[in-house]
């Protein structure tokens, strides 16, 4: 299933918040295909103590949200009517890109 986003959980070495030029994952990766569907869909995989990167990729253009309980939501990146941080971050189409994140955290996805 090529337009399935691929989510890979994994930690940074060293330490953050050491700063590299690209990130160097070490250990266990754990990885999910969440399927493109025409509302946001999440995945079962939740990062766990130690995981503090998810790297995503996806063939098709997608936004991408990360938390407890994540909705991607292409329209919640209009931040001209409020204060509010945005949640939900473009991928472009075969971008692999990671995204810190924090125990408990899930992804969400949905089409662009």
């Amino acid at each position: 299933m090529p337009n399935n986003l691929i989510v890979t959980f994994s930690r940074i070495v060293p330490d953050p918040p050491r700063v590299h030029l690209l990130p160097i994952t070490q250990g266990v990766a754990r990885s999910e295909q969440i399927e493109l569907a025409t509302g946001s869909a999440t995945g079962f995989l939740q990062a766990v103590g130690g995981e503090d990167v998810c790297w995503v990729y996806c063939a098709v253009d997608c936004w991408v949200a990360f938390g407890e309980s994540p909705e991607a939501d292409p329209a919640d990146v209009d931040l001209s009517t409020s204060g509010d941080i945005s949640t939900s971050h473009f991928l472009p189409a075969d971008m692999l890109r990671p995204f810190g994140v924090s125990v408990g955290d899930k992804v969400a996805v949905i089409a662009a």
